[in-house]
């Protein structure tokens, strides 16, 4: 097993950024890990400074094993 580095997004380029670790056997297993444990939408907790929601949308079927910058071996 290898823990796989996903780097999706560049909030230092951008307005939004994701990273993840996944443990899997091979960047294939990997990215179909991090697909399925991704949610659709994240709802962002805010407080009373006039923000009234915020909603994070993921489309995690576009995660392939591309988006892994480097692996490295894992603890198991």
């Amino acid at each position: 097993m290898k823990d796989y580095h996903f780097d999706i997004g560049n909030s230092h380029e951008g307005p939004l950024g994701m990273c993840a670790v996944v443990q899997a056997k091979s960047k294939r297993e990997a990215a179909k890990t991090l697909r399925e444990a991704l949610p659709d939408k994240v709802e962002v907790p805010v407080d009373d400074s006039g923000v009234i929601c915020v909603n994070v949308y993921l489309n995690g079927q576009k995660i392939t094993k591309n988006d892994i910058d480097y692996s490295e071996p894992g603890d198991s």
